[in-house]
């Protein structure tokens, strides 16, 4: 559910935007402080041209949707679910 971009998390999570290119979600993360940074594109680490309004969590890929053993999460840094490292897969 698309929530207001003021709720959004500031702590480096990435998070689905809209609109950041035109007319287009993507996903950002915040660079910053909680008061002071910009959103910006992970891949490429630019600023999104424009400011996103609305915001959700990056909905799972399938594979871990349909597979999803959370007694088998492999952890970031910051404690989030790594979903880069799927340990359903051999």
């Amino acid at each position: 559910m698309w929530q207001p971009i003021d709720t959004a998390p500031k702590d480096g999570t990435h998070i689905l935007a809209f609109p950041v290119l035109l007319d287009v979600a993507c996903v950002v993360s915040w660079h910053g402080s909680r008061q002071a940074g910009y959103w910006r594109l992970p891949m490429t680490d630019k600023i999104t041209p424009y400011m996103p309004t609305m915001w959700m969590p990056v909905p799972m890929p399938s594979w871990v949707a349909t597979t999803h053993d959370p007694s088998r999460d492999i952890m970031d840094g910051r404690g989030r679910r790594d979903i880069t490292k799927n340990p359903h897969t051999k």
